[in-house]
This record gives C-alpha cells, sequence and structure tokens, in this order.
C-alpha cells in the first residue's frame, strides 16, 4: 500500500444520536483531505442533518440495531458496489470524538510503509 493519500483511505464512523459531537469530528477528518461515511443507526436527533451539512456521506438505518451492525454496514458499504469508487482502505474512527483525527496521519503513514501502527 505504499504511496497512500487520504484520498485513498475512507473513514467510517457508526454513530447514534451523537448530534453533539459528531460533525465537528467529520469536519476535523475532511479537513485533513479523507473521504467520510456516516453510518447512522437509527438516531433520533439531529445527527443526520449535521453529517450531511459537514460533507459527511450518511448511510441511514431506520431503527436502532447496534454499533457492530452499523460497523457492519460500513463495511458491506465499503465492499460493495455502492461506493463512489474503490478505496484501499478503511479506518474506523468513533462519533464521540474519543478517536483523535490528528491520528489519522500516523495511520497513513503505518498503511503506506506496510507496517503495523499499535495505538
Amino acid at each position: 500500500m505504499a504511496g497512500l493519500t487520504p484520498s485513498d483511505v475512507c473513514v467510517v464512523i457508526p454513530a447514534y444520536n451523537e448530534g453533539a459531537h459528531v460533525a465537528g469530528v467529520v469536519a476535523r477528518v475532511r479537513e485533513k483531505g479523507y473521504p467520510v461515511v456516516v453510518v447512522d443507526d437509527g438516531s433520533t436527533d439531529d445527527t443526520v442533518r449535521l453529517c450531511r451539512a459537514s460533507g459527511a456521506t450518511v448511510l441511514e438505518a431506520s431503527r436502532n440495531q447496534g454499533k457492530g451492525a452499523a460497523m457492519k454496514r460500513g463495511f458491506e458499504w465499503f465492499l460493495g458496489a455502492d461506493a463512489p469508487r474503490r478505496y484501499e482502505a478503511l479506518i474506523f474512527m468513533d462519533a464521540d470524538g474519543q478517536h483523535d483525527p490528528a491520528d489519522l496521519t500516523r495511520f497513513l503513514e503505518a498503511l503506506s510503509g506496510g507496517g503495523a501502527l499499535i495505538l
């Protein structure tokens, strides 16, 4: 995976009622040049609207099914025909800001160098 750029890596963010946090996470990830897909897990707040306004692609579930189901849907999107292009890699991040988008640079370096990254 040598020579990867942020546009080669899709960041997928599972979210459930994270309107208070997720738009900021999406904005910070997009500022670094990464495409973002938010998998909304049936939120009843403004998560979907805020994510779209922040420039994320949003996959919506009609009801809450849990984080595992949201992650699975993100993988299926990544591997399937619905993705607008084929990305080289996928990185999951939490919607609540637990994962710092500044660390994406370290992940990209590890992916490009063929090494592993342990945080």
